[in-house]
C-alpha cells in the first residue's frame, strides 16, 4: 500500500520525491512545474503532498519511537530474549525462516505453548533451527515487511501502483 502522501496534490505546489545525490539514505522534495497542456506525470515523478511528506520524514527520523511503538509490541512474546535476538536479526537482514512439513504438536519457542509449529527459523546464520507457530510467524513477517519497506524508502526505491 502506498502511504497517504503519494498522489495527493497540494493547493499551492506539487512535489516529486527523489533521493538526494551522494546520500543514499535521504530523500528530498523537488517541485514539479505544472503545465496546463500536460496532465500526465512520467513514472519517474511521483506527486507528493509536502505536508504529509514532512510528517512522514519526522516519523521516519524518530526510528526509536517507531521501534518502541510499532515493532516491539508486535514482537512481544513469552520468550523475550529470543524475540530480541530475532529483532536484531531482522535489522541486520540475517533472519532465515521457512515452512517445514511438521504435523506434530511442538512447543513454539516464542510463545512457549504447545501448538502446531509449521515454521522454523534461525538467526544470524546459526545452525540451530527453532520451531514457531503460524501466529508467531505472521507477527515476525509483519515486522520484516515494515522494516524492508522503510529501507526501500530510505534508499530511494519506489513502488508504483499501476493505475489502469
Amino acid at each position: 500500500m502506498i502511504p497517504k502522501f503519494f498522489n495527493k496534490k497540494s493547493e499551492s505546489q506539487v512535489y516529486s520525491l527523489t533521493p538526494t545525490k551522494g546520500k543514499s539514505s535521504s530523500l528530498h522534495l523537488t517541485p514539479i512545474k505544472s503545465s496546463k497542456s500536460s496532465t500526465s506525470i512520467s513514472q519517474e515523478e511521483v506527486e507528493v503532498d509536502p505536508i504529509y511528506f514532512e510528517e512522514f520524514n519526522e516519523w521516519l527520523s524518530s526510528s526509536i519511537s517507531l521501534i518502541k511503538e510499532d515493532v516491539e509490541p508486535c514482537l512481544t512474546f513469552t520468550n523475550a530474549e529470543l524475540a530480541s535476538k530475532i529483532l536484531d536479526s531482522i535489522k541486520k537482514n540475517t533472519l532465515e525462516m521457512e515452512p517445514c512439513l511438521n504435523e506434530t504438536i511442538k512447543i513454539c519457542e516464542l510463545t512457549k505453548m504447545e501448538k502446531l509449529c509449521p515454521y522454523r527459523l534461525k538467526k544470524e546464520m546459526e545452525n540451530e533451527w527453532v520451531y514457531i507457530s503460524l501466529q508467531a510467524r505472521n507477527r515476525i513477517t509483519a515486522v520484516c515487511d515494515l522494516l524492508t519497506y522503510l529501507r526501500y524508502l530510505q534508499n530511494g526505491y519506489r513502488r508504483y501502483a499501476k493505475s489502469d
